[in-house]
C-alpha cells in the first residue's frame, strides 16, 4: 500500500512537471539551438523519422524515441519539441486527442457504468428479448423454460420471432432496482483524486507528432561545420549541400554532400554524414551502397559521427566503402580532403 502511494505521488509529480512544460510559453528569441539539438535534428532528418507519441498510463503520453535522440528527460522533451517547432525546425501534426481529470490532471481514468434510474453500480448485461403483446423486456435466460420461451411477465408462450417477440441485442440490468435499460450512464473515475466525472466534464488534450522541416535542413547542415567543409572543397569541386541526385532507377537520392570536379569531365563524388546518439549501424552501410550503385558514382565516402558499430565496419569492408569516423565533423575535414585528393589521382579524367 505504501509502495503504491509512493508510486502515485511520484507519477503525479512527474505529470505536474510535464504539464507545466507543455503549457509553458517559449520565448524563441531567448532559446538557443545547442550543438546537441543540431545533432539530434540531423539524426531525425537523415533517418526520415516521424516523432510520434506513445500513450502512457501515468503521464498520458511520452516521446521515448525523442528522449533518446535529444538525451533529455521525459519532463523536458515536450518543451524541447515545441521550441523547435516554433523555431520552424520541426513541423507538427495533430495525431490524437486524449482526456484527463479536470481536477488533478491525471490520465488514469476508469470507465464506470451506472444505473440511470437509481444510481447503483451493480449492473449485469446480456442478450435481451422484447415480448410484443405485453411490451416486457428482459434477458433471454429469463424467458427460457423447459427449452421453450415464455414471457416472465404475462406467462404467454413466445411463438414466432418477429411476430410476437424480437431479439433486441445486449441490454443492462440493475441488481438494486431491477430495471432493464439499453444504455447505462457512463462515468469516468479518476484513481488519483478518487472522484467520478461525466464525459463532458473531462479536459481534452491534443497530442502531436513531429517531423523535420525540409526548408530549414540546408541551413541546419551548414550550421554544423559542413560550411567549413564546403569552403575547403570549393577550390577543386563544385559543392552541393545537401545533394539531390536521380539514379538510373528514377529514384531521387539525398546525399549530405554532392561534389562535381572542376575538370573537363566533371567526376562525381558523394558523401553521406551519418550522426548517431550511440553507434552508426550496418543499415546505413547498406543504404549508402544501394545509393552509390544507382547513381553510378566515381567516388563515395561515408562519415560516421561519433563512430560505426563493429558490424557496420565489417559490412563496409565487404562492400568496399570508405568510412571515416570521429566525435565531431570538424576533426574529420582534413581526412575527408586527404581522401578525396588521393582518389582523384587514381580516377583518370579521360
Amino acid at each position: 500500500m505504501i509502495q503504491k502511494e509512493f508510486k502515485n505521488r511520484r507519477a503525479s509529480k512527474m505529470r505536474e512537471q510535464t504539464v507545466q512544460l507543455q503549457h509553458s510559453h517559449v520565448d524563441n528569441e531567448s532559446y538557443v539551438l545547442t550543438g546537441n539539438d543540431k545533432l539530434a535534428l540531423t539524426v531525425i532528418h537523415q533517418r526520415k523519422l516521424i516523432i510520434a507519441p506513445t500513450l502512457d498510463v501515468d503521464l498520458g503520453y511520452r516521446y521515448p524515441e525523442a528522449e533518446k535522440i535529444f538525451r533529455v528527460s521525459t519532463g523536458e522533451i515536450v518543451d524541447k519539441l515545441n521550441s523547435l517547432w516554433k523555431m520552424e525546425y520541426l513541423q507538427r501534426d495533430l495525431c490524437a486527442t486524449i482526456v484527463k481529470c479536470p481536477k488533478c490532471g491525471a490520465y488514469k481514468l476508469i470507465l464506470r457504468i451506472q444505473c440511470p434510474y437509481c444510481g447503483s453500480f451493480k449492473l449485469i448485461k446480456g442478450n435481451s428479448i422484447k415480448h410484443y403483446p405485453c411490451g416486457h423486456i428482459d434477458f433471454e435466460n429469463e424467458f427460457i423454460k423447459t427449452n421453450e420461451l415464455f414471457c416472465p411477465n404475462c406467462n404467454k408462450k413466445l411463438e414466432k420471432l418477429g411476430l410476437d417477440y424480437m431479439r433486441i441485442g445486449v441490454w443492462y440490468g440493475c441488481l438494486e432496482c431491477e430495471k432493464r435499460f439499453g444504455e447505462p450512464k457512463e462515468l469516468l473515475h479518476c484513481s488519483d483524486c478518487d472522484k467520478n466525472y461525466e464525459r463532458d466534464d473531462l479536459v481534452l488534450e491534443p497530442i502531436f507528432s513531429f517531423k523535420i522541416d525540409e526548408i530549414k535542413v540546408g541551413d541546419l547542415l551548414l550550421d554544423i561545420d559542413i560550411k567549413r567543409l564546403d569552403e575547403a572543397l570549393s577550390e577543386k569541386w563544385i559543392v552541393e549541400i545537401p545533394g539531390k541526385i536521380v539514379g538510373e532507377s528514377g529514384i531521387e537520392h539525398n546525399f549530405s554532400v554532392a561534389l562535381t570536379s572542376r575538370g573537363l569531365l566533371g567526376k562525381k563524388a558523394f558523401i553521406d554524414i551519418e550522426y548517431a546518439t550511440n553507434l552508426v549501424d550496418e543499415y546505413v552501410i547498406m543504404q549508402f551502397f544501394a545509393k552509390l550503385v544507382d547513381v553510378k558514382s566515381d567516388i563515395g565516402l561515408l562519415v560516421g559521427i561519433p563512430q560505426f558499430s563493429k558490424e557496420a565496419k565489417r559490412l563496409a569492408e565487404t562492400y568496399k566503402i570508405k568510412v571515416l569516423e570521429e566525435n565531431r565533423l570538424t576533426d574529420l575535414i582534413d581526412k575527408i580532403i586527404g581522401y578525396l585528393d588521393s582518389v582523384e589521382v587514381k580516377v583518370p579524367n579521360a
